[in-house]
């Protein structure tokens, strides 16, 4: 019995090269940042909520449904809204800051308007 050569690559100790991407070339690499970015981008943007006040789920809080959603409103000093009222309301959105018994996310609201 003959042994030919181990054909290259098949060495012991040898690497196989890279195989390719599903495309047929390699993958493409994102461009290196110039700079860091000039506004945050995971901040939350003001927002318009239209909805309807709701009953509470703990005292001291106030609360709507909009979209099928409960909001938990943060009102400005001296702004009060009654249950059952429509309501259009912009704020900010504070969805990791939890730390009440109210429901849902809380928003800082910075103006009401009858809707």
């Amino acid at each position: 019995m003959t042994t030919s050569p181990p054909a290259p690559g098949d060495e012991p100790g040898a690497t196989s090269p890279p195989s390719p991407g599903p495309s047929g070339g390699s993958l493409p690499l994102l461009p290196r940042p110039t700079a860091p970015p000039t506004a945050p981008t995971d901040v939350p943007r003001p927002t318009v909520l239209v909805g309807e006040v709701v009953e509470p789920s703990a005292a001291g809080c106030v609360e709507m449904t909009s979209g099928g959603q409960v909001f938990s409103l943060l009102l400005p000093a001296g702004v009060e809204v009654s249950v059952g009222d429509r309501v259009r309301v912009t704020g900010t959105p504070r969805p990791v800051e939890r730390g009440t018994a109210c429901a849902g996310t809380q928003v800082v609201v910075t103006d009401v308007a009858p809707a």
